[in-house]
């Protein structure tokens, strides 16, 4: 199994607190505001135990009543929950020659790397991998936050687990979590934002009016950019869809260059001017220096 983890990322973020411009909920031994005064801790109902959840928290006398595990859930559980969701559709299996790794190995070694920093910071982290799910849900996995340093294993090993493939379903994905993650938390997104924009920055929305904070890494390949070092009659083929194309590179390269620039200003537009982050990783560079100096002058801009 992959050790996803960058202990050098790690050093490098020492001294950066990860944080949300919302006010947090808990009361347990994070660096965060809490909207809670006072200790007692209120119980607000029960959900169902996802794997990961700390056993613990299992209500046996639920489980005697419906042969059904449930969890229950507390106001103040944890002062700040941070929760990655990493795009697996197909297009994030790729990436070219220059880039080694492809875009969803890079975004997991971010996400669960981000993850150990928030819970040695005190903080619970959780993840959702955003894909073509059973029943119709959008997410193959979800792991609802938690504090306990071993929880990093279990999402590891949930990262193994899945091969990106299938279309994309990140806004999807978002409008539901929206509803049903706790106001206050963050959410940091790693995607190559395959899909409409308009419908994308509408659960950017939904996101914000539910009080959660949200960061956008847009995951690309300067291959898939700018079409670079290929030249005439080209197949396409969507890496989603499967469907393909065959049309020369040279009649469709700037065209194409200007859509792509376009739709990253929109996004990058709207999450500027709703006080979300969003940041532009390449296959090309070094993630580790594009994250550590965009999330150092992010949470310095939002304390």
């Amino acid at each position: 199994m992959r050790n996803y983890i960058d202990e050098d990322f790690l050093r490098e973020m020492s001294g950066v607190l990860i944080a949300t411009r919302q006010r947090s909920m808990g009361m347990i031994s994070g660096m965060h505001r809490a909207s809670i005064r006072g200790g007692a801790i209120e119980f607000m109902g029960y959900r169902k135990y996802v794997l990961g959840d700390d056993t613990r928290q299992l209500d046996w006398k639920a489980y005697a009543r419906s042969d059904r595990y449930y969890i229950k859930e507390r106001e103040a559980d944890t002062n700040l929950a941070v929760l990655s969701v990493i795009d697996v559709s197909g297009s994030m299996g790729f990436h070219s020659m220059s880039a080694q790794e492809s875009k969803y190995v890079r975004a997991c070694r971010m996400a669960i790397s981000l993850s150990s920093l928030v819970i040695r910071q005190g903080d619970s982290a959780g993840l959702c991998l955003a894909g073509e799910g059973e029943d119709g849900l959008p997410f193959k996995i979800y792991m609802s936050p938690a504090r306990r340093p071993t929880y990093l294993h279990v999402m590891e090993e949930q990262m193994e687990l899945v091969e990106p493939a299938g279309a994309t379903t990140v806004t999807k994905a978002l409008h539901i979590l929206a509803e049903k993650v706790r106001p206050g938390s963050l959410i940091i997104v790693f995607s190559d934002l395959y899909e409409d924009s308009e419908q994308f920055i509408s659960s950017l929305k939904h996101a914000a009016v539910k009080k959660l904070d949200v960061i956008v890494i847009h995951m690309i390949d300067q291959a898939e950019f700018l079409l670079n070092d290929i030249e005439g009659q080209i197949r396409f083929v969507d890496m989603e869809t499967q469907q393909s194309t065959m049309t020369d590179v040279q009649f469709i390269r700037e065209e194409y260059r200007r859509l792509m620039q376009k739709f990253i200003d929109d996004c990058s537009a709207y999450c500027l001017s709703s006080g979300m982050g969003y940041c532009v990783v390449s296959g090309e560079q070094l993630w580790q220096n594009v994250l550590t100096e965009f999330l150092a002058s992010y949470f310095t801009r939002n304390p």
